[in-house]
């Protein structure tokens, strides 16, 4: 199933309600800013059966690879900011494997996309690790001949991690 839609959104309950038996709460569409966001949440709270109610947590979602039950506004906002600049999968391929959101660390550490085959995969590692290589002529012909591709793959694999999400390869480097 893809997660791509063009609005996530949560559905934000009441704890105070949920804690004595009632269901209260509302979907809010993500793609609201961080303010937004959280005047929809308190409008959910100062409408609760319950008199004073000050906790939600987020009971279901759509659009996000997996989302936290207490994750914050902040945080909602950002991805979607990054879903724009990026596109989807990137950044829920992160979270589906990192497993919390990091901002920067997303921002230092992707490196791109390439379809999920062992082909592609290795075709990467080698494309990179030449870049890399400041070896021109008849010494880079003399090189490439003696190269052990399969050990840049194993060696990428301990410094990369390679996120296979919707039949892709997300690349993040640590």
């Amino acid at each position: 199933m893809t997660t791509e839609l063009t609005n996530p959104r949560i559905y934000v309950a009441c704890l105070a309600a949920y804690n004595a038996g009632i269901l209260h709460g509302q979907w809010i569409d993500c793609t609201a800013d961080v303010d937004e966001l959280e005047a929809a949440i308190q409008k959910i709270l100062k409408a609760s059966p319950i008199a004073g109610a000050e906790e939600w947590a987020i009971h279901d979602y759509e659009g996000f690879a997996s989302l936290s039950e207490f994750e914050r506004p902040e945080q909602i906002a950002d991805r979607v900011e990054l879903h724009n600049d990026f596109g989807w999968n990137p950044v829920e391929a992160y979270m589906d494997n990192f497993r919390s959101w990091d901002r920067e660390h997303f921002l230092n550490s992707y490196r791109g996309s390439i379809p999920a085959t062992h082909e592609d995969k290795r075709n990467y590692c080698y494309d990179d690790f030449m870049d890399c290589c400041p070896i021109f002529g008849d010494d880079r012909t003399y090189f490439e001949e003696w190269l052990d591709v399969g050990k840049i793959v194993r060696s990428y694999d301990h410094s990369h991690t390679f996120v296979e999400y919707e039949k892709r390869y997300h690349i993040f480097c640590e």
